[in-house]
């Protein structure tokens, strides 16, 4: 299953589950063995090379998110 979360969407997840913070929920819910690593990373670099993006203010939108 995929949430496919933007920054201030996965907080509010977070928050929903009760979590203070989002490390907690990811801590808790994501976890990957090496396979899944590996094919969530492919799809970045796919959507990376698929849409040119300005690096800094999705940054700048993490952050703000944490």
């Amino acid at each position: 299953m995929s949430l496919d979360l933007k920054p201030k969407e996965l907080k509010a997840w977070s928050l929903n589950l009760g979590h203070d913070h989002v490390q907690t929920s990811l801590v808790s819910y994501c976890h990957l063995d090496d396979t899944e690593k590996a094919a969530v990373m492919s799809r970045i670099a796919e959507r990376r090379q698929a849409q040119p993006d300005d690096r800094v203010a999705q940054l700048k939108a993490l952050v703000a998110a944490l």
